[in-house]
């Protein structure tokens, strides 16, 4: 992580002025943080949640840049792949639409992708919704693109009735693990 953020904060000013996205990295102080999934965590590699903020391409070019800082520290070979966990938060009221009939859309967008693609059962009495995206690099991209693509077209069905905040801009959750 600290090669990640580099020196006084440096790598991580980088990447937001070349990516043009916002970037929050998440203290991984305390057990019960907010690092994840203890499923997904190798022993000796720390894991932090990546808050990134923007445009699409902003967010792509925030995330491939943080993940091949990863892949050089870890030392993976060209075959090794990092894995990333990432979420995209989504209108609750569109998680329906999300998953589709019989949870067509996330089946689609697993085998297409190659990324598991997870939507919480409880989702509680909240206005935004985390869908979980794990996968190496360009699956979860892939699954991104896809939900991204989806949001669009749910906003334009809706658009006349209630302008108002693109799913483009929503923020963006990874974290990042060799596997």
């Amino acid at each position: 992580v600290g090669a990640v953020i580099g020196s006084k904060g440096q790598n991580i000013k980088n990447i937001m002025h070349l990516s043009a996205a916002r970037i929050k990295i998440m203290s991984g102080e305390g057990k019960n943080g907010s690092s994840g999934d203890k499923a997904h965590h190798q022993q000796g590699v720390e894991e932090r949640k990546v808050i990134i903020t923007g445009s699409p391409e902003a967010q792509w070019k925030a995330q491939f840049y943080i993940f091949e800082k990863v892949k050089t520290e870890m030392r993976l070979a060209a075959a090794d792949e990092v894995h990333l966990k990432s979420e995209v938060v989504v209108p609750k009221s569109t998680i329906g639409r999300i998953i589709g009939k019989g949870g067509q859309n996330v089946k689609e967008m697993q085998r297409v992708s190659g990324a598991i693609v997870q939507v919480p059962e409880d989702q509680g009495d909240v206005d935004e919704v985390p869908v979980t995206i794990i996968g190496h690099f360009y699956a979860c991209q892939s699954a991104q693109r896809r939900i991204r693509a989806l949001m669009n077209n749910i906003q334009g069905l809706q658009q006349p009735r209630r302008p108002g905040r693109t799913g483009s801009n929503s923020g963006q959750m990874a974290q990042m693990n060799g596997n």
